[in-house]
Formats: structure tokens, sequence, C-alpha cells
């Protein structure tokens, strides 16, 4: 037996013995949660419950995502046509990596917008470009109709 363990076995005889949860945290120099939280262990598993118990969080919300992950969801998106649920679960079968389906969709959505920039400013570019080629039309139009109304101006005169 580890001897932290035997520390808080003792805690929690003394505690049986005495039914004051004062006294017995005041001896040991221990907060009252502290003995409460293991003498509900002890109550509930026994001696295996004053074992420690491993801190890790249960699930990473904030979690930080590489730009190789980014790029896995990506192949995955263009490759197989998925979505974020879809993705999700290939992710976690094919490479044990494990996303939530909001943080993939902010993934997706993320390359959209980029994708959507290049198509807007594309879109933008072939208006202006077309706007300047009727401008140089109407330019071209209206000097053969100029010239053309001068030219008959000139043949009338003659």
């Amino acid at each position: 037996m580890d001897a932290k363990i035997k520390l808080r076995l003792s805690w929690i005889k003394l505690y049986k013995q005495l039914g004051h949860a004062g006294k017995v945290c005041k001896h040991y120099g221990i907060s009252r949660f502290t003995l409460r939280k293991w003498y509900k262990r002890y109550e509930v598993l026994g001696e295996k419950g004053l074992c420690d118990i491993s801190s890790k969080p249960k699930n990473f919300p904030f979690q930080k995502r590489s730009e190789v992950d980014e790029n896995l969801i990506l192949k995955l998106r263009k490759e197989r046509n998925l979505g974020s649920r879809r993705i999700h679960s290939e992710l976690k079968r094919l490479y044990g990596i494990s996303f939530s389906t909001a943080t993939i969709h902010k993934v997706l959505k993320k390359s959209i917008i980029s994708i959507g920039i290049i198509w807007l400013s594309w879109t933008l570019l072939t208006k202006v470009f077309n706007q300047l080629v009727i401008m140089f039309l109407v330019q071209i139009i209206n000097k053969e109709i100029y010239y053309n109304f001068i030219v008959k101006i000139l043949l009338i005169s003659y």
C-alpha cells in the first residue's frame, strides 16, 4: 500500500472514531473539503477509492489544431466530399484524431471564406474588365459615329 493511501486511510479511521471532521482536519492540517472528498470515495470504492485519479480532462474544448490536421480535414472534404460529421468519424477511424464537429466546421468555413475572397476578387476584376471593355467599345462606337457624322457633313457640304 502506498504512503499516500495509508495517510488517507488514517484520516478516515480517525474521522470514524471521533465523528468530528473539524478535529481530524486540525490534527492532520487538511481542509474539510479534502476529508469529505476522500471519505466519499472510500465509502463508494473502498481502499481503491483512495488512489490518485488522473486529473486529465475528459475533453479538450480549446485543443490546438495544426496545419497538418487542417490539411487532413480539407483533404477528406475535397477527395471524398464529406460533411463535418462524417469527417469527424473518418478522422477518428483512420488517423486516431478526434476533433469536435464544430472545430471541423470552422476549418471548412475558413477555407471556404478564403476561396470566397479569391472568387470575389475575380468577379470584381471581371466586372471591372467588362466595364472597361464596354467603355472602350462605346468610345470606339462614339468615335465612329463622330467620324461618320463629320464625313456626312463634309460630303453634304461638297
